[in-house]
């Protein structure tokens, strides 16, 4: 086999495993507050940590959407119902999807009384949830519960985004990996659960609420790859045994 034929067939390879990791990966974002000024995502604007387009538009404090598209505009059958206490934005001028979706949000006014977002036939067998969070107000805070999550439930998120950050190109997504951390997303990595019942709590009654700007699902579903995926695999893995010894006789 020539080093011609050897780069053609690890090419194929390459190509093959790479096409089957696409096909199963997938993802479902929600932005909520979307009715707001300059909050709204157009379909071809790409929007989040992991970065999609056809982003699903939640306006107002309350709605459904009843069929959810995925990143490439497919309905994936997800439901998605929300109750909240208001819906609000920040000011700025977001030049890029990431500040549009961060510009928005949904609140809740009550550290007793939970706003709730409601996700059904949600269409991975393993997925990773990301949570999305900003205010007008410096260091809001937001508790989630979800009883079928451990990891969520009493998980308080702390926003730093402002008008400045969110107009910012390329926007800063800041994580927030423990409870009652700073940043501007959390993410819950190798759910399981057909549908999910979250609550959100602002931290204290008052003028404090607890926002929500958006969510993410994200396919975390082990890939396997298609009977002739491996079989293309092992033809050039065999092809480039042959070319590695003959190189050797050689």
């Amino acid at each position: 086999m020539t080093t011609h034929n050897t780069f053609r067939v690890l090419t194929a390879v390459s190509v093959m495993v790479a096409l089957t990791a696409a096909v199963q990966a997938g993802s479902v974002g929600v932005n909520f507050g979307s009715n707001r000024s300059g909050a709204l995502l157009a379909a071809t604007d790409t929007a989040g940590v992991v970065a999609q387009q056809n982003w699903n538009n939640a306006p107002n404090a309350s709605g459904s959407i009843g069929d959810a598209k995925d990143g490439l505009g497919g309905l994936t059958g997800m439901g998605v119902t929300w109750t909240t206490n208001e819906s609000w934005d920040l000011g700025g001028s977001p030049v890029t999807g990431d500040g549009k979706l961060m510009k928005g949000w949904v609140a809740t006014h009550s550290d007793s009384s939970a706003s709730t977002i409601a996700l059904s036939s949600i269409p991975y067998a393993q997925y990773d949830l990301y949570l999305y969070v900003s205010h007008d107000r410096a260091s809001e805070d937001t508790r989630f519960n979800e009883t079928s999550v451990p990891a969520i439930t009493n998980f308080v998120t702390v926003e730093d985004v402002t008008s400045t950050t969110v107009g910012a190109n390329p926007f800063v997504f800041n994580e927030i990996t423990t409870s009652g951390a700073t940043g501007n997303y959390t993410k819950f990595t190798g759910l399981t659960q057909t549908s999910l019942s979250l609550e959100f709590y602002s931290q204290d009654d008052g003028n404090h609420r607890g926002p929500l700007s958006g969510l993410q699902i994200v396919d975390a579903t082990p890939v396997i790859p298609e009977p002739m995926t491996m079989l293309a695999v092992g033809l050039g893995v065999a092809g480039l045994g042959r070319y590695v010894r003959r190189r050797r006789r050689g």
